[in-house]
């Protein structure tokens, strides 16, 4: 996850996990921002439902725009497979020291039961040209394996469209599944972006203490 972001106007973020107290869940997300970074505003319960309830959020992101904070997570709906995790985000309207987060907002445009949606890195780059920031979210699929790839439109006012789904990193293409790491996503102000993830590949069964080819012909350790 990429929980602290700063951009080039010193502004900071920080989304994390709070401690909600004994018998309670804690998994409320909360977010700290900062103009300077040395003075804190905080935000919390960001995941706090309309009827007052929140999920146990999990894996908080955080992306520091010029303009406006955004904090990102996962909950667990426990709908249809597996724990059913959703992401969210959530944002000050207001802009930095706005004090006015959104009630949260899915990333999943197509959202369905047969997801887990879990451990997620999201980054974000500026179009110089046109002005405007384009937002990438990467998720690991706890049912269907693999990485999938959320990519938005131009943002506009603060709301992010995520318009598709791509699956990034193939399940099939590595080895024993639960020995590699979730991915990680980053990207420039030219678009540009850079997706890692400490693996294994095809060919690879760890339990077994086998290595055939493809792996093989490469390497039988865990590689980035």
């Amino acid at each position: 996850t990429r929980p602290l972001d700063v951009n080039s106007d010193n502004n900071w973020l920080l989304a994390y996990r709070q401690f909600a107290g004994p018998g309670a869940t804690h998994g409320q997300i909360g977010a700290a921002y900062s103009i300077n970074g040395q003075d804190f505003q905080v935000q919390y319960n960001l995941n706090t439902s309309w009827d007052g309830t929140y999920g146990p959020g999990s894996y908080p992101n955080a992306v520091a725009t010029s303009d406006i904070p955004y904090a990102f997570w996962t909950e667990y709906a426990n709908q249809g497979s597996g724990f059913g995790g959703r992401p969210y985000y959530s944002y000050d309207e207001f802009g930095w020291d706005g004090h006015s987060w959104l009630y949260h907002i899915d990333v999943d445009p197509f959202y369905n039961v047969e997801k887990d949606l879990s451990t997620g890195s999201v980054a974000h780059g500026l179009d110089a040209s046109s002005g405007y920031y384009y937002v990438s979210a990467v998720y690991d699929d706890w049912v269907r394996g693999g990485s999938y790839l959320f990519t938005s439109e131009p943002v506009v006012a603060g709301h992010i469209n995520f318009t598709e789904e791509n699956l990034i990193v193939n399940p099939e293409h590595l080895g024993t599944n639960g020995y590699s790491s979730s991915s990680a996503l980053s990207m420039n102000d030219n678009g540009q972006g850079v997706l890692g993830l400490i693996g294994i590949l095809d060919g690879v069964d760890m339990e077994a203490g086998t290595c055939n080819p493809p792996a093989s012909n490469t390497t039988c350790n865990q590689t980035p």
